[in-house]
């Protein structure tokens, strides 16, 4: 059963209340584990509600700064303390925080605890890189550690340019592209074998798809990866039903015939259960535009001339992004 301390020092966490969560920490003597709810289960471990150390919840909430730097002069030793999912107050203060929390764990712990790997072997900057609120540490990072710390691959072969292309937005990827250029989109990386396309199809909006399409050109949504999986088939699973749209005309019918390694196509997806969004409207649009493709289809000897004629997209398919 949690102790008076553990239960309010979890009700302030969960208030994101600074003020008396400063008091708190001023008072506690240990660094002791507790289970605070709250945490968004779209980031690992995926769990609304979590067990840690004090330290770790500190660095995760919204809280005030001085928390951390009181629990750190009172409790040294801590900023590399590492958590069972093997991450350090370090590694979330760059997922949840700005670059002011940076400044302060470098000016307690010094450059060496920017440098440290989970155990799964992401980097500071790998976390930064999927903060959704700011990419303030990511850019402070990169000041601090060079812009090669965005493409270092962890034991996953992840980078910093593939998770951001997931969990931030088009402002990180053109920051990006001025520190390495636009190659960088196009390296493959994770377990998967993926490109920034890849990742960014994931999306649940399809901004930076958009953004990588124009920078980079179409030709990278037809990518695969390592199950044959591209771009558009992470689209049809993941994105609203206009990214369908938006693929449809940058590259034509030619999204209808990608096939992955088990022969399925884009379409195939959206009428499976791998269809985790807007499913509905993206299988009414599936079905609407595939007569028309068929009807479009030249007859067999047509001319060159009949069959260029024929292809013409229907006027609700021209291009409306």
């Amino acid at each position: 059963m949690a102790t008076e301390m553990e239960r309010n020092l979890r009700a302030a966490l969960e208030a994101g209340d600074s003020i008396r969560l400063i008091k708190l920490c001023d008072e506690v003597g240990s660094n002791i584990e507790l289970e605070v709810g709250g945490f968004d289960q779209q980031t690992f471990p995926y769990k609304e509600l979590r067990r840690m150390p004090l330290v770790h919840h500190v660095a995760c909430k919204p809280v005030s700064s001085s928390c951390l730097e009181l629990l750190i002069d009172k409790l040294p030793g801590y900023l590399d303390f590492k958590n069972n999912w093997f991450q350090t107050p370090v590694h979330l203060a760059a997922l949840y925080q700005d670059e002011s929390w940076m400044e302060l764990v470098k000016e307690k712990g010094g450059s060496n605890c920017l440098e440290i790997v989970d155990g799964s072997g992401p980097t500071v900057a790998h976390f930064a890189a999927m903060n959704r609120e700011s990419n303030s540490c990511l850019k402070w990072l990169v000041k601090e550690l060079g812009s090669d710390c965005l493409t270092v691959q962890d034991k996953q072969f992840y980078t910093a340019v593939h998770l951001a292309a997931q969990h931030q937005g088009i402002e990180s990827l053109e920051w990006i592209k001025r520190q390495i250029g636009t190659d960088c989109f196009r390296l493959k990386g994770g377990l998967c074998d993926r490109t920034a396309f890849h990742f960014a199809a994931e999306k649940s909006n399809n901004s930076n798809l958009k953004w990588l399409v124009n920078e980079a050109g179409s030709d990278c949504l037809t990518v695969s990866d390592e199950f044959g999986d591209t771009a558009v088939h992470l689209a049809a699973m993941w994105q609203p039903v206009d990214s369908l749209q938006f693929i449809f005309d940058q590259i034509g019918v030619e999204m209808f015939r990608l096939k992955n390694n088990k022969g399925k196509t884009p379409a195939d997806v959206v009428k499976s259960r791998q269809c985790y969004t807007d499913r509905s409207a993206k299988r009414q649009w599936i079905s609407s535009t595939q007569p028309q493709l068929e009807a479009s289809r030249p007859p067999a000897g047509s001319s060159a001339s009949t069959a260029a004629s024929a292809g013409a997209l229907p006027a609700q398919h021209h291009r409306r992004f």
